[in-house]
């Protein structure tokens, strides 16, 4: 059977966030998206958005790695903002444009739509990523338990954890070598380059999966085996309570 405390290391960090019981982070995660998924105005995606952004940059993310999170959501944001800034109708004209003979007109109604659901595209990612920054991922895992999970999805997502990790490590290995061979000298070598090493991953993933599936057919696991151990129960509530505050707190700006 596997224990998920030795196979995926547990992160130690001093953020405060980091001793928050894990089961207050998920039900607090759940919470805040539903309310960001309702939100009428600007305000409260605004708000949700600066400030789990502030947390993550106070626990100590680097602003590099930052950017990059929200590279992919912008793009996101910037497809839905300018979908809905045209798309929209309203007495309000901000500006017209005409492309291949399509009059399209934007309206102020639809800059504020747009505007909030970019603002709810990118509050979500952040508030996702904050939960995940700050628990360890046996720590979740424990929480789903808790939360009566079936056991074949935590196993799952044990052994998910796991491989995804161990293929990026592989990866990096097989880009290592490609470029020691010059496999990234032009534009062109690079996308032959990055098209066979797409290729090895998915066939690596395939045949770990093939082994890592007759390997514990041959020890008689049923996808049921994970050891994860009980959590405490001595500050779920004050923990809670003060999400509950600060849940309200945020409720108010909707």
């Amino acid at each position: 059977m596997h224990d998920v405390r030795v196979i995926i290391n547990e992160g130690k960090g001093s953020f405060f966030l980091d001793g928050v019981d894990p089961r207050v982070k998920i039900f607090a995660l759940c919470g805040f998206l539903i309310l960001n998924l309702f939100a009428r105005s600007l305000l409260l995606p605004s708000a949700l958005l600066i400030s789990a952004v502030g947390l993550l940059a106070a626990s100590g993310i680097r602003p590099g790695a930052l950017l990059r999170l929200f590279l992919v959501p912008s793009g996101v944001a910037l497809m839905v903002l300018g979908t809905q800034l045209f798309w929209m109708g309203g007495v309000h004209h901000i500006f017209d444009v005409t492309l291949a003979g399509i009059h399209l007109v934007a309206t102020l109604k639809g800059l504020r739509r747009g505007g909030v659901i970019a603002l709810q595209v990118l509050s979500g990612v952040s508030l996702i990523r904050l939960v995940t920054r700050t628990t360890p991922s046996h720590r979740l895992l424990e929480a789903i338990r808790w939360f009566r999970c079936p056991e074949t999805l935590i196993e799952v997502g044990l052994l998910m954890f796991r491989y995804i990790f161990l293929l990026f490590e592989e990866g990096g290995r097989i880009r290592e070598a490609q470029r020691v061979r010059l496999g990234y000298a032009s534009k062109r070598e690079a996308l032959r380059s990055a098209s066979v090493l797409g290729g090895i991953l998915f066939i690596r993933a395939y045949d770990r999966a093939e082994r890592l599936t007759e390997s514990m057919r041959c020890r008689g696991g049923e996808g049921a085996g994970t050891q994860v151990r009980d959590m405490e129960t001595e500050r779920l509530m004050p923990q809670l309570m003060g999400m509950c505050l600060l849940f309200f707190l945020f409720f108010l700006l909707r």
